[in-house]
């Protein structure tokens, strides 16, 4: 094991050396805070995330700030809950009867998507966050949050039953590592 770790930090080194554009593309580099911050443009948010066993953490920065957060929810109940709701986008799953009426937006084929379930995922990993001045959020989504389009959670649903879908409010981006702001 000791052999192909020091043939691997060799090779490493020199496709640094040698061929800096490919070394950054196959060893990316994690962004500081600061380096983040200098290659965002006005309105634009990064929203990274860190799933553990027993919490999920979410970084926010923009141009003007960087915030932390921490969010009370294992890795396991995270993972249930977007499995709840990944059920509602797929089309051979059929229509979920455990979908209340009042939380069930049906399509013409009578397929429902559970809109409070899409909401109870935005309250639960978007809720304390401040997304007030973003325009445009980009997402850098961990664990089971990589499985789950972020366009498709509900941050309110009106009086009517219509859902405010978060795509409405932020264009949203998923990145694969903080450093494809690089790119």
């Amino acid at each position: 094991m000791r052999a192909a770790q020091d043939t691997f930090a060799e090779v490493s080194a020199r496709l640094e050396r040698d061929f800096p554009a490919l070394a950054e593309i196959e060893l990316p580099r994690a962004l500081s805070a600061s380096e983040a911050q200098e290659l965002l443009a006005p309105g634009e948010g990064l929203l990274a995330y860190a799933s553990t066993e027993e919490h999920l953490y979410a970084w926010l920065i923009t141009q003007e700030r960087v915030e932390w957060f921490r969010f009370d929810v294992t890795a396991e109940d995270l993972a249930d809950r977007v499995a709840q709701l990944r059920e509602g986008l797929d089309p051979t799953a059929g229509s979920s009867s455990s979908i209340s009426d009042e939380c069930a937006l049906t399509d013409q084929f009578g397929l429902g998507f559970d809109i409070c379930a899409a909401q109870e995922l935005y309250d639960l990993v978007l809720g304390q966050i401040d997304l007030t001045g973003i325009d445009e959020l980009l997402v850098v989504p961990d664990g089971a949050l990589e499985t789950i389009p972020f366009s498709v959670l509900v941050s309110d649903i009106e009086a009517d039953g219509s859902p405010q879908w978060l795509i409405e409010e932020h264009a949203i981006t998923t990145l694969p590592a903080t450093s494809s702001l690089r790119a």
